[in-house]
């Protein structure tokens, strides 16, 4: 079961900054406008689970250049799994393909190479999750299919001998429904209700979890989620928000039914 605060439903329109022209001299233009500073991930469980840091650091042409993940160590928790290790994320621009490398805080080489795949609008149309031995094309693959509107209706995800088909339908400009069949079995539904309120997250809007992953957007909806019904386990998550004065998400509180609270803050760099 996927955890439904990286669902990608909760996602709007990416707003990639175009890259100014250059003045004659070739300073590059100030940039101006918010990007995301830090986000800020703090789990339900504190004493188990670790609080992750995600620090952004942009090209001039406002792309995303590095991540750094701080995560936070946890004494009480037995799984290095959960103890986690901090990682860097730098990102390398050639045309219509965007690679990845993760490098963990204690090591200077690389330890895995993601590659994403950009049609003419810059949208992601392919992930290969690369592995290690930097590995470009590994043995797991992401697909994402968009309709003539533009909105992303099908995510593939093939993982050696599985595969995950999530099946995506839209209405005024938000993913109402996803159902999700694993190897053909029987489908998982999500169900989505939204708020009124645009989901900005200032010159590059994406959900936390894609842009903590890809600096970028991926999945896009226009407006705050406020409910996910997921079928399988009956359960429902709620969320609630708060905004700045310009109305950008500054806090996103996660609640699962009958479970604790996860929350993300978001900090922004205005110029």
């Amino acid at each position: 079961m996927r955890n439904l605060s990286v669902v990608r439903c909760i996602l709007i329109y990416a707003v990639c900054i175009a890259g100014c022209k250059k003045p004659a001299n070739h300073v590059p233009a100030k940039y101006t406008g918010c990007r995301i500073n830090t986000i800020v991930e703090v789990p339900a469980d504190t004493l188990m689970y670790p609080t992750t840091t995600y620090s952004f650091y942009y090209n001039d042409d406002g792309t995303v250049q590095h991540i750094f993940a701080f995560v936070q160590q946890k004494p009480y928790s037995s799984s290095s799994y959960y103890q986690g290790q901090s990682y860097y994320t730098y990102f390398a621009y050639t045309g219509s393909v965007v690679q990845l490398r993760t490098v963990y805080a204690s090591q200077t080489t690389a330890s895995n190479i993601d590659t994403l795949m950009l049609d003419a609008q810059k949208r992601v149309t392919s992930v290969y999750v690369g592995g290690y031995n930097y590995n470009p094309y590994g043995s797991q693959v992401e697909t994402y299919t968009y309709d003539s509107a533009g909105e992303m209706h099908m995510h593939v995800f093939s993982s050696y001998s599985n595969v995950s088909v999530d099946s995506i339908s839209w209405l005024n400009g938000d993913p109402v429904t996803d159902s999700l069949a694993v190897n053909g079995g029987p489908m998982d539904m999500h169900y989505f209700t939204y708020s009124d309120t645009l989901y900005n997250t200032g010159n590059i809007t994406a959900s936390m979890a894609d842009f903590e992953k890809y600096g970028r957007s991926i999945l896009t909806s226009k407006h705050l989620v406020k409910q996910i019904y997921d079928s399988q386990t009956d359960s429902t998550w709620t969320y609630s928000y708060i905004l700045d004065a310009g109305g950008k998400i500054t806090n996103i509180a996660e609640t699962q039914q009958g479970g604790g609270v996860n929350t993300t803050q978001i900090t922004y760099n205005c110029e």
